[in-house]
């Protein structure tokens, strides 16, 4: 199947449309004519990442996170991102990246599954698509009101997360959920106006949940990496069930930082 044939069906599923100005999903190297039997899905491009690809014998790598953002004035092995493209473009692998589109028309939706949550409503430079509303984040209830303490270790095993860092008195009961999956420090206040009990996303710096705790909301920091890594699990079943043709493989990421 050529490349441009699979883009059809990645755009149904999350419209490049839908990203932000300052994303970059997409095809991001590579020919549209390419044939294509064999993916690699990942979270991040890492230079691991396109070695596996090349073992494997993939025509194309998959990934949320874009490795190419701004613009490039030089691709050349002397810069970390040129390295990688050129090594791309020598092993004739083609590369996608489905981003914030992606966030929007399904991360959040199938992050807040994972939590159970009801009477879900988005927040979060909102749009208005033929789907409806969609944002960059979630709002919802659980099912029952729990602790801080119970609802830390719920969404750990929920998300399958080694350890969580969080701002808030453990014994606080929560029942209302503010959830943006990835980097959503900026919508704390949101989630804050909105009533949310707690908030939970990533890369939220100390001041945010110092900050975020004086206001009157609890902050459960699951990291960039910790939700979003859903996306490699999602994109391997869709392939497997709308191109069945295509041979597809999970990249087996591991958290990129560890604890000490």
């Amino acid at each position: 199947m050529k490349f441009k044939e699979i883009e059809k069906c990645l755009e149904e599923l999350a419209p490049t449309a839908y990203a932000e100005g300052w994303d970059n999903p997409g095809l991001l190297a590579g020919s549209y004519e390419k044939e294509i039997n064999k993916v690699l899905v990942c979270v991040d491009v890492l230079s691991d990442c396109i070695d596996k690809a090349q073992a494997i014998g993939a025509d194309l790598i998959l990934s949320h996170h874009p490795l190419i953002f701004g613009g490039i004035k030089a691709v050349n092995d002397g810069d970390f991102v040129g390295k990688r493209i050129l090594k791309l473009c020598e092993s004739g692998i083609n590369y996608y990246a489905a981003h914030t589109n992606f966030d929007r028309a399904v991360m959040v939706k199938e992050a807040s599954k994972m939590l159970g949550l009801i009477n879900t409503v988005p927040y979060g430079d909102v749009i208005e698509t033929p789907e409806g509303a969609l944002g960059f984040g979630v709002l919802g209830e659980l099912e029952g009101e729990m602790t801080l303490s119970g609802f830390i270790s719920y969404a750990k095993e929920r998300f399958s997360l080694e350890r969580v860092s969080y701002f808030g008195d453990k014994d606080r009961p929560v029942r209302k959920v503010a959830l943006t999956p990835g980097s959503g420090a900026e919508f704390i206040d949101e989630a804050y106006a909105l009533g949310a009990d707690v908030y939970i996303s990533g890369d939220i710096k100390y001041h945010n949940g110092v900050d975020a705790g004086e206001k009157g909301i609890c902050v459960v920091n699951a990291g960039h990496y910790g939700i979003e890594k859903l996306f490699v699990s999602y994109m391997t079943d869709f392939i497997e069930r709308r191109i069945p043709e295509i041979t597809v493989v999970s990249y087996e990421e591991t958290m990129p930082f560890g604890y000490a």
